[in-house]
């Protein structure tokens, strides 16, 4: 039991390294053979929203007045939107 599990184990080893090489040596002629795509140049979409219009602002303004006890928050916020749906902004 113990010859079998060893040349086994032998079997698989020398099979898995063969064929690790032979799929190196084919992967090397498939990149010699096949030109470089084009490169295109991205043209700017002239409906794409600038910059500027990208940023938006916002925040927070509270005031409390309950009892004795007196509370202001100013909150400003100024993001950028990414894309339509994802957006991203600091505040304070």
């Amino acid at each position: 039991m113990k010859n079998l599990f060893c040349g086994f184990l032998l079997l698989m080893i020398l099979g898995g390294s063969a064929y690790a090489q032979d799929q190196v040596e084919n992967e090397q002629t498939q990149k010699r053979e096949m030109p470089p795509p084009p490169k295109e140049e991205k043209q700017k979409d002239p409906n794409a929203p600038s910059f500027k219009d990208r940023l938006f602002f916002g925040g927070t303004f509270w005031l409390n007045f309950y009892g004795s006890y007196r509370y202001l928050e100013l909150s400003p916020l100024v993001g950028y939107a990414f894309t339509p749906k994802l957006m991203g902004g600091v505040g304070i």
